[in-house]
């Protein structure tokens, strides 16, 4: 990192011990992240498959993507309701309204599947 250091009125020399405050021009981005897994692309349009747990279906629906994030997930502008459940697997051999089985969460803990 480059510092560009006031020194009006200060001394700083080499071995000084330093705060510093840094103020970064916000990127946040309204709306949420998807990984890039789960949007696929249809006649020039992007879409997520949404899970309905009451029906155990899926549901095409269409987004409005902006971006990448450094971790691998796509910021969603529009397209996707709060509680929404994002399908992240197996995208590209679905259709709608077709049933699936929601996979249990993983453990942290089961090293080697044991459990």
């Amino acid at each position: 990192m480059r510092l560009k250091i006031d020194t009006q009125n200060k001394q700083i020399v080499p071995g000084m011990v330093a705060s510093i405050t840094a103020k970064l021009k916000s990127t946040t981005i309204t709306g949420c992240k998807v990984p890039v897994e789960s949007v696929f692309s249809k006649e020039g349009k992007s879409y997520v498959w949404v899970y309905n747990e009451s029906t155990n279906c899926v549901k095409r629906k269409e987004v409005q993507m902006k971006g990448f994030d450094s971790m691998g997930m796509i910021n969603i502008t529009k397209g996707i309701s709060s509680g929404d459940l994002i399908v992240s697997a197996g995208i590209n051999s679905l259709r709608e309204g077709q049933k699936v089985k929601q996979l249990l969460q993983k453990s942290n803990s089961n090293i080697g599947g044991q459990l």
